[in-house]
């Protein structure tokens, strides 16, 4: 039996990283569950489980995942064909997601994932696409003189 890691007390903000093309349909049924997942690893394996959902509680996080993928998929930056969703539950009812520990390696938050899971369409805040303005004031790389 697994046990979940408390994470926080509340609900908090939690943020989901999608295509742009499928926001109005999360923003009408919410982020549904039994979906295959849209990422996959280099060998073209799919990470995850087929039907679980996944969130971080960092926007930042979900920036540089949202680049990672936008880039993967499309070879292109800031163009806004991803989003991130952002919604309110509690993290507490996820599970922490331990799967690419490598790109987990730089977070700034928790990954999640919950499965099965809903994220109602009452809990979704708003939806933004990635743009280069975004990924730029994220400041994921610092400068540095030599």
């Amino acid at each position: 039996m697994k046990t979940k890691e408390i994470i926080v007390e509340s609900t908090s903000m939690m943020y989901h990283v999608t295509r742009t093309k499928k926001v109005p349909r999360i923003k009408k049924l919410g982020i549904t569950s039994m979906n295959p997942t849209n990422f996959a690893k280099g060998s073209g394996e799919r990470y995850g489980e087929i039907g679980a959902i996944y969130a971080m509680s960092s926007k930042k996080d979900a920036i540089r995942w949202a680049v990672n993928w936008e880039w993967e998929l499309f070879k292109e930056l800031g163009s806004g064909k991803v989003s991130i969703v952002t919604f309110e539950d509690d993290p507490n009812k996820w599970e922490i997601d331990h799967s690419d520990p490598i790109s987990q390696s730089s977070n700034e938050g928790k990954w999640f994932k919950k499965n099965p899971g809903w994220v109602k369409p009452e809990q979704i805040i708003g939806a933004e696409p990635v743009t280069l303005d975004m990924i730029k004031a994220a400041k994921f790389y610092e400068q540095t003189s030599l």
